[in-house]
């Protein structure tokens, strides 16, 4: 007969009941508050391994542990899937917190819990690490090799500020342009005439340009064989950007922009980012601007200029046209100044009217 109790020391509820197999079992029950419903957890335990042993219902898998299943999701993860390292980082803290429990006995509590303690995280990172739970569930779900809730998605979202994006002004331009050196002033200018990612600009190949009908095919980036949004994506060029790709197509090799002296592209560890930094401070301009604020500058003025957000969304390469209006389409400094001072005109009490 089933039964349950509190552990004095611990706190915890204790449960028995017999198997399928007439065996008695006891445990530590998870996510009970109650004597009641300890007992109801017991009760409905080995009701439904009696229920299996006449037959009536179909045993479930074996329950595997949280580090098994992360280990189980790493091995299912098809190869073209390029975040497999930073997956398997986040799920490391997972494991290291609840990898001995059993994946069906993690509670949205312990999710918490874990999110709570990671505070050498940014709320950015600690939302990651939920996102990567959330997806090892899923992930086992889909493959049958789970069958439960899914405690990381129950758990409400990490609040992450959102931050105004980093951008340049078109004045600073041309002195951030006068401290680059040519094969990096040339980069330059590509990512902000393009709205080319870094890894979308190192691995650019010769024959993907098409400087006769004014356009470039972007494939691929860094060392993958497509892009971060998985689809090839045509972006066109702008008339000042044609002398500086007729200069790049006569470097050596088969990419767009070689290393100076090579016919090699740039590694992983490129550090553009690090070289727009430098020349931004000894331009004077303001801190935080790197080589993606090249890419967000065309977003934003592209968006403010024409209006177009479709236009803006099939350059940058976004699946989802809210992306591109949550991130880029905003009002600039000069048209919010217009605006303010259109309304300070009619309200206020000191014009004189």
């Amino acid at each position: 007969m089933a039964y349950a109790y509190k552990n004095p020391k611990s706190g915890s509820y204790i449960g028995g009941w017999k198997d399928r197999h007439g065996k008695a079992v006891r445990k530590t029950l998870p996510s009970v508050r109650t004597l009641t419903e300890a007992r109801r957890y017991a009760e409905d335990m080995e009701r439904q391994e009696w229920r299996i042993a006449q037959g009536l219902d179909e045993a479930r898998p074996t329950t595997l542990t949280v580090a098994e299943g992360i280990r189980g999701y790493l091995d299912l993860l098809p190869v073209e899937y390029s975040s497999r390292k930073d997956v398997a980082g986040r799920l490391k803290r997972v494991a290291s917190a609840l990898g001995d429990k059993p994946m069906n006995e993690v509670t949205p509590a312990d999710v918490m819990k874990l999110l709570a303690a990671a505070t050498d995280l940014s709320p950015q990172t600690r939302e990651h690490l939920r996102m990567a739970g959330q997806g090892l569930y899923t992930r086992m779900t889909k493959a049958r090799l789970y069958q439960g809730p899914n405690p990381f998605k129950e758990t409400p979202k990490v609040r992450v500020p959102r931050r105004e994006v980093a951008v340049f002004d078109p004045d600073h331009l041309p002195r951030l342009m006068e401290e680059l050196k040519p094969h990096h002033r040339a980069v330059a200018l590509f990512g902000l005439l393009t709205a080319c990612r870094k890894g979308e600009v190192s691995a650019l190949l010769k024959e993907d340009v098409h400087l006769d009908k004014r356009y470039v095919v972007v494939r691929r980036s860094g060392r993958r064989d497509t892009t971060k949004g998985n689809r090839d994506r045509r972006v066109p060029i702008a008339e000042a950007l044609v002398p500086v790709l007729q200069e790049q197509l006569r470097t050596p090799g088969p990419y767009l922009f070689p290393r100076p002296g090579s016919k090699e592209p740039y590694s992983r560890n490129w550090r553009i980012h690090e070289v727009i930094q430098r020349a931004c401070r000894r331009a004077g301009l303001p801190k935080g601007l790197r080589f993606k604020a090249l890419r967000a500058t065309w977003a934003t003025q592209a968006v403010a200029r024409t209006g177009d957000l479709r236009l803006a969304q099939l350059v940058l390469g976004h699946a989802d046209p809210r992306t591109t209006a949550d991130h880029y389409a905003r009002a600039l400094p000069a048209h919010l100044q217009q605006g303010a001072e259109m309304v300070a005109d009619v309200l206020n009490p000191l014009s004189g009217r």
